[in-house]
């Protein structure tokens, strides 16, 4: 346009027109810049987060530790740090003090335990609201929207205080930070955000925050220091008084052969967790249904034990060996 307007003689339009180029590309530039931002901010609103809340004043039956079938001693120790229940004699050591519950707790072993349960008998317990969410869908796609997902999530959880924040497979969003990798890249400013939505209520005592996860040694160590997660839960594989109860759960109403023992079932299950018992007694069952038997027998519970693959038995029993050396450790804190 400057050339065209030199060759027809208009030297001073041409002259004003150079001076005022830059400014009118800088606003263009800004403007496309501005619509870019407001295109991505506008989405992160309208993501709405797949959080499930159960209201402590609610209708429905809450779930308490008398449903959960876990270790007594596991139960014990559950009730005392994180529910304020104390037996009379450890009431008398203390001197009717009660213990300062933390704020954060992190609740590691192998999957199929019920964590997500114990969580939920824990707000029961305690009456609270419980709020939970999968690590997962606290990772955002855009920059900027899994900072975006952990702030509202605690917007929720202020909302609903006194409540319990349960985060399912928390090792999505905290990863170790030295881990050179895509994906802790990714979630680097989820777990930024989260470390700071924690540091941010360690004065309140109404907003407690759990986290679930099989192997603890993959989460990042700023979290589940002192003072954030800082209290470590072991939640084993049952042993076999509880494999007992949990077979009998399971085979509740069903009809059964006379010479059928569970307590022998239990004793061949040695490392097996809750949801593998279950997928034991649905195979047994569905062996006994292919046969056209209303009953199952000891013969259907073997065939259910020979459907593990050799695979899945030899992982099974490389993470029982790899989980059970932090055991002693997780109890002594």
């Amino acid at each position: 346009m400057h050339t065209m307007l030199l060759s027809k003689g208009y030297e001073l339009a041409a002259h004003y027109v150079s001076e005022a180029m830059p400014c009118v590309l800088l606003v263009v530039f800004f403007f496309i810049a501005w619509f870019i931002y407001d295109q991505i901010f506008s989405k992160l609103k309208e993501v709405e987060l797949p959080i499930s809340i159960e209201l402590a004043d609610s209708d429905d039956k809450r779930i308490t530790f008398a449903d959960a079938i876990i270790d007594d001693s596991l139960k014990q120790r559950l009730q005392m740090i994180c529910c304020d229940q104390m037996t009379e004699e450890m009431r008398k050591l203390f001197g009717n003090k009660s213990i300062n519950s933390l704020r954060g707790y992190i609740l590691h072993g192998p999957p199929g335990n019920g964590k997500t349960l114990i969580a939920r008998a824990i707000a029961g317990e305690s009456n609270m609201n419980f709020i939970s969410i999968s690590g997962p869908e606290l990772i955002g796609v855009y920059v900027g929207h899994g900072a975006h997902a952990v702030r509202e999530l605690f917007k929720i959880a202020k909302k609903y205080s006194p409540c319990i924040v349960f985060i399912d497979e928390i090792d999505a969003v905290a990863q170790k930070r030295s881990t050179a990798n895509d994906s802790a890249y990714h979630c680097r400013e989820s777990l930024t955000q989260l470390l700071t939505e924690i540091d941010g209520f360690k004065s309140r005592k109404d907003i407690i925050v759990i986290g679930a996860i099989n192997l603890i040694g993959d989460i990042d160590p700023a979290l589940i220091r002192p003072g954030r997660l800082g209290q470590e839960v072991y939640v084993p594989n049952p042993n076999i008084e509880v494999r007992q109860k949990i077979l009998a759960l399971y085979m509740r109403g069903t009809k059964t052969d006379e010479k059928l023992n569970l307590q022998d079932i239990a004793d061949k299950t040695e490392g097996y967790s809750g949801a593998e018992l279950e997928q034991l007694v649905n195979e047994a069952k569905i062996s006994a249904g292919a046969q056209r038997r209303l009953i199952v027998s000891e013969e259907d519970f073997s065939y259910a034990l020979h459907r593990l693959s050799p695979e899945q038995e030899r992982d099974r029993i490389r993470l029982v060996s790899n989980v059970k050396t932090q055991t002693e450790v997780s109890y002594s804190i």
